[in-house]
């Protein structure tokens, strides 16, 4: 990827007509133009390391010159529900604060009773399509960074299936300000993280872009909400029950047992903060919320399959 290179930010007609798309073509583009299998081996490059600086994060942000292109991304990301965007020219766009990720395959399951509607009723299995990534450009474990998974839930388990799904969305995250874990799968990602904002150093101005734009784009910009999974599959004239919060967490059930990520979920929680030291309102996403959710167990991926893509970066 160049580094000028920011492609099809913005909402656009491909995205309004979004009508539904089939796994097994998200996932045959995925899987299109690998990357190499081994990064540093003989005869092949490093692995790439995409930089996030303030400069690009505030790229177009003067009336003259080119759109804002990161106003244009946080817009797009609440607004839109496309599961590929490929842009005119057929690059796909920049990811402006998480550059450096890369997308899984797997299964939603759930394995117990929770009063909530659609696919977080029990007995829900749903094709998973995600995305684990780091903000900003550190990606080495045990120093401080924010993992963040995203994904998309397609109501089937058919990997197969003819007919296009509209898709439910999630987004969860570490702590914004960054963390410190020694594996990616010690991480707790929540659908409303802290912000320690002092450990971004040197990002702090990014943080205050970020929470400036998610701020004036976002109704509920305290929190990434997880109705849409609620939603999903429910009959239309259910009511629909969607837990507040929601965190992904991984243990290991047994020795020598591959790693399964698992969902808590809960339906209130303590206040949280809405301004800070800048005398600014900002949504909790940039500050400090509630405790962590109560364990439930109700969610497990069965065997996330790592896919080494450009259609991930």
């Amino acid at each position: 990827m160049e580094p000028n290179f920011f492609g099809t930010e913005q909402v656009t007609e491909e995205d309004r007509a979004y009508r539904g798309s089939r796994f097994s073509e998200v996932r045959a583009a995925l899987f299109t133009n690998p990357y190499q299998r081994v990064w540093g081996a003989a005869g092949e490059p490093p692995m790439p390391i995409y930089g996030v600086s303030l400069a690009s994060a505030l790229r177009g942000v003067l009336p003259a010159g080119s759109p804002y292109f990161f106003r244009q991304a946080v817009a797009r990301a609440v607004d839109s529900s496309a599961d590929l965007r490929w842009g005119a020219d057929r690059k796909g766009f920049r990811r402006i604060i998480h550059p450096n990720g890369v997308c899984l395959t797997g299964l939603w399951e759930i394995f117990e009773q929770t009063p909530y509607s659609g696919y977080f009723r029990r007995d829900s299995r749903a094709l998973v399509v995600g995305r684990y990534s780091t903000c900003c450009k550190e990606t080495r474990r045990g120093h401080e960074r924010s993992l963040s998974l995203v994904g998309k839930l397609f109501p089937t388990a058919d990997p197969s299936h003819s007919e296009p799904l509209r898709t439910a969305n999630f987004i969860t995250q570490q702590d914004i300000g960054g963390d410190r874990t020694d594996y990616i799968n010690d991480a707790e990602l929540l659908n409303a993280p802290n912000t320690t904002s002092w450990r971004r150093g040197f990002g702090v101005p990014v943080l205050l872009v970020e929470s400036i734009l998610f701020n004036k784009t976002d109704k509920e910009p305290t929190q990434r909400q997880v109705y849409q999974i609620a939603e999903l599959g429910k009959p239309d004239g259910e009511p629909t029950r969607a837990p507040a919060f929601m965190c992904f967490s991984a243990a290991c059930v047994a020795t020598n047992t591959p790693r399964t990520l698992m969902s808590s979920t809960r339906s209130i929680s303590s206040s949280v903060a809405s301004s800070n030291g800048f005398g600014m309102a900002v949504p909790a996403l940039f500050t400090s919320t509630s405790s962590r959710p109560k364990v439930a167990n109700v969610f497990s991926t069965a065997a996330l399959t790592a896919s080494a893509s450009a259609a991930s970066a």
